[in-house]
């Protein structure tokens, strides 16, 4: 579901090469919020997420107090968005005229940011996606138009038809297959437009 969800929320520092974004998700049992700092992929996890999941056993129970909330002070230079992505999630995403092809959440070179929201919202219209491929190549991607990508999703239609698709496609999945088996901050070292700019230059 490309929805974004208000159980969930990314907290970013805008216009920054270095963002390191604290990913909070509310518990469906106490409606506390917890921020997960454990480098995993936001996507991934469940829909009916408890405090028990959290690695910080500081607040793995509901019983925890609420964590502050200090981050959001003014000139803190941190806004917070509702979303299910966050630097480094792997994601489908389609243009027009191009099949659906997996990519990454990533910064824009030229903005710094990946994710464009209306001034009074707190909601994602669209994501920055570098696509995975020989060549890497990248766009902003309206958020109706992108998917989770999950290699273990057995039911990813997406999947099943592009591996009947061109070889280009078949190679960024594999690419996309490798991506997933690291953790975010080695995803967006590895994979990022950048990133990957930079080890053409270099060869």
């Amino acid at each position: 579901d490309s929805s974004e969800s208000e159980d969930e929320f990314t907290l970013s520092c805008a216009n920054s090469d270095n963002q390191a974004d604290d990913f909070w998700v509310q518990c469906e049992r106490c409606e506390k919020w917890r921020c997960l700092k454990d480098n995993s992929d936001p996507n991934l996890l469940p829909e009916d997420w408890v405090c028990n999941l959290n690695p910080d056993k500081r607040y793995n129970n509901c019983n925890a107090p609420q964590e502050p909330w200090s981050e959001f002070e003014p000139g803190s230079g941190l806004e917070y968005v509702y979303g299910t992505y966050s630097l480094g999630s792997l994601v489908w995403g389609e243009m027009q005229g191009y099949p659906w092809w997996p990519g990454m959440i990533d910064n824009d070179p030229l903005t710094r940011t990946y994710y464009y929201k209306h001034a009074n919202s707190q909601n994602p219209d669209k994501y920055h996606v570098t696509f995975f491929g020989i060549q890497a190549t990248r766009a902003w991607i309206g958020k109706k138009y992108i998917k989770v990508y999950n290699p273990d999703d057995k039911e990813d239609q997406i999947k099943y038809d592009q591996r009947k698709s061109g070889k280009g496609v078949r190679e960024a999945i594999a690419m996309a297959n490798q991506a997933f088996h690291l953790e975010l901050n080695d995803r967006k070292k590895i994979y990022g437009f950048k990133e990957q700019c930079k080890s053409v230059e270099d060869v």
